[in-house]
């Protein structure tokens, strides 16, 4: 989760007349600054009314940011308790 950025866009909607940015969109991301060219996760959005006309701050991250990780099993004793 380390590589969250928030971009701020114009407007409200994805395109002319189209759908409100939401969370749990893949967007695709080209950002030379960050070196990144991929797909990136809406975490968060918000929309703003102000000086700059409308805008949405989408919070995103990499799409497996909330993938769970596997555990490794854990040996039991004798006895059944955990090790």
């Amino acid at each position: 989760r380390a590589e969250t950025v928030v971009y701020t866009v114009q407007g409200w909607r994805q395109k002319l007349g189209g759908a409100l940015w939401n969370p749990n969109l893949l967007v695709p991301v080209k950002d030379a600054l960050m070196d990144w060219n991929d797909e990136r996760l809406i975490v968060e959005t918000r929309i703003i009314l102000g000086e700059k006309g409308s805008t949405t701050e989408l919070l995103v991250m990499p799409k497996n940011a909330f993938d769970l990780i596997a555990e490794e099993e854990k040996a039991n004793d004798s006895l059944g308790f955990v090790v």
